[in-house]
């Protein structure tokens, strides 16, 4: 189910819809009689079209806000005394690191750099890292083995870090961790304290609560603002974010529909009725 899943988010990506749009358009009008031309042209034309709209206005910086102010950090205090800290993977540049044999952070490096953070700020409770192989063309290791290319960094931590390696996607990553609970731990109801991207952390949290976790959310790598800018000069990042928050949205659907998650759009819980 997880490879389907990611083959079919390959073939349904926006960019690969639009792209065999336009060359079946392209082919239509270079070898198809005169109706099919016309036909073509329009498609040509609103597929332009589309696409200018698209990559000219903030469009993903406006589906991810929502994502990135559900659970905001500002107003969640870190618990005093957590069970442990849950970091998952994407964080890491998996295949430059394994070929460079160094630990390179990618876009969502910020979640290895809350790891040391919230690892100083509790440093007598275990940390979990989890992250498999996310691509489904990846062969071998993924980006949690790459943590062991920067051995300065993960040795303030190595006496408490358990690295889960199997996992290739939220809900492996809420059903493999579980696995390196330490016995001592399992039936604590303490928080752990869960560090993923803010746009992410709304599936996150549905997948781990659907697996009986008591997470404590505490997203990092923002993508969007208040102030949503446009202008063709940044046509990569608001393509880049649109298909990042299609994705997502996306994502919510899928794990409710599939019960990887307890709800459609996950949100704060309210404690003492308020």
């Amino acid at each position: 189910m997880t490879n389907t899943l990611k083959v079919l988010w390959d073939v349904f990506d926006p960019v690969t819809i639009f792209l065999l749009i336009t060359l079946i358009s392209t082919a239509i009008l270079v070898y198809g009689n005169a109706r099919w031309r016309a036909v073509a042209a329009r498609f040509v034309c609103y597929t332009v079209a589309i696409s200018f709209l698209v990559v000219g206005l903030p469009l993903g910086n406006l589906l991810l806000f929502p994502l990135e102010q559900r659970f905001p950090k500002d107003e969640q205090p870190l618990p005093p005394s957590p069970a442990g800290i849950l970091v998952l993977g994407g964080g890491i540049d998996a295949e430059i690191s394994h070929i460079r044999q160094a630990m390179e952070l990618n876009a969502s490096g910020d979640r290895v750099l809350a790891m040391l953070h919230l690892g100083q700020l509790y440093p007598n409770v275990p940390i979990i890292y989890s992250g498999g192989p996310g691509d489904w063309r990846a062969q071998g290791r993924g980006d949690a083995d790459a943590l062991t290319y920067a051995p300065s960094i993960t040795n303030k931590i190595a006496q408490r870090l358990l690295i889960e390696q199997r996992s290739r996607n939220t809900h492996e990553n809420a059903v493999e961790a579980r696995r390196l609970i330490p016995a001592d731990l399992s039936a604590i109801n303490a928080p752990w304290i869960l560090v993923t991207s803010a746009w992410h952390m709304p599936r996150a949290v549905g997948a781990f609560r659907s697996e009986g976790w008591v997470v404590h959310p505490y997203p990092v790598d923002f993508r969007s603002g208040r102030r949503f800018k446009t202008g063709f000069l940044r046509w990569l990042r608001n393509l880049d974010d649109l298909k990042l928050a299609i994705k997502e949205w996306a994502g919510l659907v899928i794990y409710h529909r599939l019960g990887w998650s307890d709800s459609a759009f996950p949100s704060p819980e309210i404690k003492d009725g308020r």
